[in-house]
């Protein structure tokens, strides 16, 4: 590569107007990671030659790797003014505005690929991907299914297709899929992992510790920890308990196993990720939610009630519903407007309890990112059983929607407690904590706290919108 760059520089000293030869330049400056070069490079190429596509389309992909996505985006559509039919630069352009968060501008850029190129099964997959983040599950599924007839053999598709039939709790099929792709790679880890994770919600914990083990991938050793501690294997958990924490810093599933097991056996906790977590209860209100009558809490509920979106299969929730994809992503304005908000009071969290001393705050996301964020919707008998978000760091509720016709005043109040999801535990000494919420009211706690929804028999909904902070 550095041969070719000499080259094309000779052949510039022969000729400086050369636009193909500055873009060939660019292209090597590109594949050696010079991309500030290849930018140059490209941009002496337009002024010589504006109608030169390709040069437009790789001058977008440098800009796509520089992390500037609006640059890029101009790019793109420079080279589709020449063009219309590029079909790769309308594939690009897709994944930079999926990039930039602009939904409907992806799908259109998808479905224009594929107008052009209906057997093109990277698209399909990726089209795929935006319906699943935004709920649309039976359509993402239906596109991940065309990838894979196009290219039965394509593994990013299988894995997709794999994880929505994980959301959709079809773990049969899930398991399926991402078997399909270990008889291509036996030892993808990200593929072990899944069906470590599937095994494991079926409550086949032997089966899902070989698969941690084989995958060694993300947070293994701890879900293998909480896959022996389920096994009441104690003997193996606090040995491997040791080895992690000496070697690891703690992450939520290890803070919840090593509390929990610490106080079930009254001995001392090793791990300091939480080990008091519910001092780190945040309820307070949401004043924007109460400003002017309530109204935009009304547009928030309004949204809810006719968003496109297909629930998510939800085991532990009784007589509700609950929404697939990521809902503070969504490109409605109340749903935006409510992100904002809530990242403002999760970095006024931190401020509150930056002063102490556990890796929680020490660790704490330098970046406010939603994992995940959903709404639930409850009925007459409407309860959510006792669960952590391992996956998060920063969990939390807004409340828009709560029954008043209590017969108890306990009713659709949120408990929150060490000790749930039929943890194994030798005493029932373990501290809850129940907050009754009113509309307008934000809960913030830490991820490793196990909270559930007390029942309630009124005749009213139950509307909450609830979220993870990304840990990463």
């Amino acid at each position: 590569m550095d041969s070719a760059v000499q080259s094309y520089k000779k052949a510039l000293i022969i000729k400086s107007d050369y636009a193909e030869a500055h873009s060939n330049l660019g292209n090597s400056f590109k594949e050696l990671g010079q991309l500030e070069a290849a930018v140059k490079s490209y941009e002496r190429a337009l002024t010589i030659k504006p109608d030169y596509a390709k040069a437009h389309f790789n001058l977008g992909n440098t800009f796509q790797e520089l992390g500037q996505l609006d640059a890029a985006v101009q790019s793109y559509q420079e080279a589709l003014g020449i063009n219309p039919n590029y079909v790769e630069v309308q594939f690009n352009l897709g994944n930079a505005f999926k990039g930039l968060g602009q939904v409907k501008g992806a799908v259109k850029s998808f479905k224009q690929a594929l107008a052009i190129k209906p057997d093109y099964a990277e698209v399909h997959n990726n089209l795929g991907a935006i319906r699943q983040e935004q709920g649309h599950m039976s359509e993402a599924v239906k596109c991940y299914e065309q990838a894979l007839a196009i290219k039965p053999n394509y593994v990013d598709a299988h894995y997709n297709l794999g994880s929505a039939f994980k959301d959709l709790g079809q773990v049969d099929k899930a398991i399926k899929n991402f078997e399909k792709i270990l008889e291509v790679n036996p030892s993808d880890a990200g593929i072990n992992y899944e069906l470590a994770e599937l095994y494991r919600q079926t409550k086949e914990f032997r089966q899902a510790i070989n698969f941690y083990q084989i995958s060694q991938y993300k947070d293994w050793e701890e879900s293998m920890l909480l896959c022996l501690y389920r096994l009441e294997d104690y003997e193996e958990f606090k040995k491997h308990l040791n080895n992690i924490i000496a070697k690891k810093k703690s992450t939520v599933l290890l803070g919840v196993l090593s509390t929990h097991y610490s106080q079930n056996f009254d001995v001392d906790n090793p791990c300091n990720f939480c080990p008091n977590p519910q001092d780190f209860i945040l309820h307070t209100q949401v004043p924007e939610l109460l400003e002017n009558k309530g109204h935009f809490m009304k547009e928030l509920l309004h949204d809810i009630v006719n968003i496109d979106m297909e629930p998510r299969a939800q085991g532990r929730l009784a007589f509700g519903v609950q929404s697939s994809g990521n809902l503070l992503t969504r490109e409605e304005k109340s749903f935006q407007k409510l992100s904002v908000i809530i990242k403002q009071l999760i970095s006024k969290y931190y401020k509150f309890y930056k002063d102490r001393d556990n890796d929680l705050i020490k660790f704490f996301p330098k970046k406010i990112t939603f994992s995940s964020s959903w709404f639930v919707k409850m009925q007459k008998g409407g309860h959510l059983n006792s669960h952590i978000h391992e996956k998060g760091w920063i969990s939390g509720a807004v409340y828009l929607s709560m029954p008043k016709q209590k017969k108890k005043s306990h009713e659709g109040a949120i408990e929150l407690s060490i000790d749930g999801d039929d943890y194994p535990k030798r005493h029932d000494r373990f501290e809850k904590k129940i907050i009754q919420v009113n509309e307008g009211d934000i809960i913030l706690f830490p991820s490793s706290v196990f909270h559930r929804t007390i029942p309630f028999d009124a005749d009213e909904e139950r509307i909450c919108i609830a979220f993870d902070l990304s840990p990463d």
